[in-house]
């Protein structure tokens, strides 16, 4: 059950309440105390790329060619190591995130 303290704010996104319809554990390990799994499966990984493309390309003012290249830099960088960490398959373990989601 998602409680709150009185005249505390949080902040529930879709992938929140999702999260906690599947798996109210999941949900309390990730968005109650902060941790996530070490180990991203391929489809949330190809989300985070498409993701950080977009916001590099939304978020640069210039012409086609340098928000071209930005985009495909950032790309680059966000898929580094990607085929090395698909061989390290395991279970997932979490790690703590630092960046709780209240407002």
């Amino acid at each position: 059950m998602i409680t709150l303290k009185q005249n505390e704010k949080k902040l529930l996104t879709y992938s929140a309440l999702s999260t906690y319809r599947k798996c109210p554990m999941r949900y309390n390990l990730r968005y109650e105390k902060n941790l996530i799994p070490v180990y991203t499966d391929e489809k949330l990984f190809f989300g985070g790329v498409v993701h950080k493309a977009l916001e590099t390309w939304h978020g640069v003012d210039g012409d086609f060619e340098l928000r071209k290249s930005l985009t495909l830099s950032k790309i680059d960088e966000a898929c580094q190591g990607w085929e090395s960490d698909r061989d390290k398959r395991k279970p997932f373990r979490w790690t703590f995130t630092g960046t709780p989601l209240k407002q």
